[in-house]
């Protein structure tokens, strides 16, 4: 556990991002590992399977993701005042919250299939596989929410190293089970499914140890927790905005999931392989962001207003050192990086998708790390008005254009829909930014006079 407010910003956000952004990598390791083993063992037609279902399950992700969003600024909070009884309580009850949801969720799902996939129009060629992957990503769904459960709350209270650990260990298992189920045994998409559930189930099984150890420091860990409308009462403020803004940034793919999907099993998978480059791309600038909001959460809860608005300046530099250089090599580079998911001879098609992607469209991710960075400051500051209002921005873009030009322009229309939502979003941060109304009232002068102090004394 760690005080981040407590000596150098620099040097608290260089040690606490590092392993927050290998550990985010490492995650985003899971679906970049699927797709390449879909596409290298199983061709275009795996990929397709794997990823047909994916923009329901995003969208599901994101309630929960939101939550826990909110969840660790409020634990930031109470872990800067140093309320570890409140903090423990506020915990757990989140903890059972989110077993029972994903649960009665995930079962919804498994009734509900029919209707999800006439949606999505997944075409008859690949339905059989697509079905089988997703009635364990129902499963799957449990065991992911309380994984990022864990990260979260890891993050509120200081702690990197061990999520790191958690991130080296379900990558390992993962790729080690995928080779073994899909490249040994041949068992398919059903093989990536069920080594997938094993390695999220034996990381969360040690997460909850390691929580035991974290309460048995703070001094709470024989309180017992019961659930109590009171706890989430308290977290409604916190989570509730973050679920929505989540929501808005996944509705957009699920909404132009149909029109993605009634374009052919190709684009299908080229959609997928330049979503997992992207990913790749924005997991690095996302976890060096998440520094700045639990840092500016633990600020708040410590009334160390001052120091708010360098971490926004902090954050940037960080996010540019760590992101740009993967942007550049990624861009150079785009054979090498398509060769990581499919065959070129036996997917030519796909192929050139996702290299005209890397080229043409990737670079434009610029403007998505801006709208990144500002998502955890608001997060952080409980800014939570502008949060929702970027997100719907970049969805009604996104929206907007894929729905007018893609049946002009089959795939370019959809990248150019995925582009013209973060350059939206991004015009509208730096005018919230700039126009200082991205502090909340109560709090603005005293974050903001930190910036005229700094110009007196210089």
């Amino acid at each position: 556990m760690r005080d981040l407010t407590q000596g150098s910003i620099h040097k608290n956000f260089l040690i606490f991002s590092i392993p927050i952004i290998i550990s985010s990598v490492l995650s985003s390791a899971f679906g970049v590992i699927n797709t390449s083993i879909a596409g290298l063992f199983l061709g275009a037609k795996g990929i397709a399977a794997t990823s047909a279902s994916s923009a329901y399950f995003q969208i599901i992700y994101s309630v929960f993701f939101g939550f826990a969003y909110g969840m660790a600024v409020y634990v930031g909070n109470l872990f800067g005042a140093k309320e570890y009884e409140r903090l423990k309580k506020i915990m757990m009850s989140t903890f059972y919250l989110v077993i029972a949801a994903s649960l009665l969720i995930g079962e919804i799902s498994v009734f509900l299939w029919r209707p999800v996939f006439a949606f999505l129009k997944i075409e008859d060629s690949i339905r059989d596989d697509s079905l089988s992957y997703y009635y364990l990503m129902c499963i799957h769904l449990v065991l992911a929410m309380l994984n990022h459960f864990f990260v979260m709350a890891s993050n509120a209270i200081g702690e990197t190293r061990f999520p790191l650990y958690m991130s080296v260990l379900c990558s390992s298992l993962t790729i080690g089970g995928n080779f073994l189920a899909v490249g040994i045994f041949d068992f398919g998409v059903l093989g990536i499914g069920v080594s997938n559930i094993l390695a999220y189930l034996t990381v969360v099984l040690l997460y909850a140890v390691r929580f035991h150890f974290y309460f048995k420091n703070m001094g709470v860990h024989k309180l017992r927790v019961f659930p109590h409308k009171r706890y989430f009462t308290a977290l409604l403020p916190y989570s509730i905005p973050n679920m929505i803004q989540q929501m808005s940034m996944y509705l957009g793919i699920l909404l132009m999931a149909p029109v993605r999907n009634g374009l052919g099993y190709a684009v299908m998978a080229s959609v997928s392989i330049t979503s997992q480059i992207a990913g790749i791309c924005t997991n690095i600038y996302y976890a060096s962001a998440r520094t700045s909001s639990n840092y500016i959460a633990q600020c708040v809860g410590a009334r160390k207003y001052e120091n708010i608005r360098k971490a926004v300046g902090v954050a940037f530099v960080q996010g540019c050192f760590f992101f740009l250089p993967i942007l550049l090599l990624m861009w150079l580079f785009p054979d090498t990086v398509c060769g990581m998911f499919i065959d070129r001879t036996a997917d030519p098609e796909t192929w050139d998708y996702a290299k005209l992607y890397i080229r043409v469209f990737l670079p434009f991710i610029v403007c998505n790390m801006v709208c990144g960075i500002f998502h955890s400051v608001f997060r952080g500051i409980k800014a939570n008005k502008h949060l929702i209002i970027a997100a719907s921005v970049c969805t009604a873009a996104q929206v907007l254009v894929s729905y007018i030009f893609t049946p002009l322009f089959g795939i370019y229309g959809l990248f150019a829909g995925t582009v013209s939502g973060w350059a939206c979003e991004a015009v509208y941060v730096l005018i919230i930014y700039f126009s200082g109304h991205w502090v909340p009232k109560n709090i603005r002068l005293r974050v903001l006079a930190s910036k005229k102090r700094t110009k007196v004394r210089s």
